[in-house]
C-alpha cells in the first residue's frame, strides 16, 4: 500500500521520458558503481519499466520510495503528502551527488537539466540608456503565471 505517494510516481514518470537519462539508466554499469542506495533503485526501476519481457503491465515503485525514505530522513515517506517540485529538486540533487557529481563535475543529470538564460537589464543615467547583459545558468527556471484571465474570449467574454 503506497498512500500519498503520487508525487514521487509524477517525477518517475516524467523523469523516464527524457530520452538521454532514460538511456543513460537503462545501461547498468554507468551507474554500477555508485554507493547510492536512490540511484540504485531508480535505474533499477527504470530498467523494469522499459523492458519488453516483464510478466505484469505495472511496476511496483516500493524499494525506490523505501530507498528514499531512508536517504530523506522520513522527508519523503509513505503515507505522507509532499509537493512534487519540492521532490524533483531533492531526488535530482540527491542523484547528482550520488552519481558521483558535484558543483565541479558533471553528471548526467546537469548535462540533461542545466540550462541557460539571457537577462537584459536597462538602466538610464544622466538621461543616456544603458543596456546590460548577463548569461545565468540555471536548474530550475521559475516563471511566474499572468493572472487570470489572460484573453477574453471573442464570443461571451469568459476568460481563456
Amino acid at each position: 500500500q503506497l498512500n500519498k505517494t503520487d508525487f514521487v510516481n509524477v517525477v518517475v514518470h516524467a523523469l523516464c521520458r527524457i530520452d538521454p537519462l532514460r538511456n543513460f539508466f537503462l545501461v547498468r554499469k554507468n551507474y554500477e558503481s555508485s554507493n547510492s542506495r536512490v540511484v540504485q533503485t531508480f535505474g533499477e526501476l527504470v530498467c523494469k519499466i522499459w523492458s519488453g519481457r516483464r510478466f505484469k503491465g505495472s511496476v511496483s515503485p516500493h524499494e525506490l520510495i523505501q530507498a528514499i525514505s531512508i536517504a530523506s530522513r522520513k522527508r519523503f515517506k509513505i503515507g505522507t503528502q509532499s509537493d512534487c517540485k519540492t521532490f524533483l529538486a531533492w531526488f535530482l540533487n540527491e542523484l547528482h551527488t550520488g552519481l558521483g557529481g558535484s558543483s565541479k563535475k558533471s553528471t548526467i543529470i546537469h548535462r540533461c537539466f542545466k540550462g541557460k538564460v539571457e537577462v537584459t537589464t536597462f538602466t538610464v543615467t544622466s538621461g543616456k540608456k544603458q543596456e546590460k547583459k548577463t548569461v545565468v545558468p540555471f536548474l530550475f527556471l521559475i516563471l511566474d503565471l499572468p493572472a487570470s484571465p489572460l484573453f477574453k474570449d471573442s464570443f461571451d467574454g469568459k476568460g481563456l
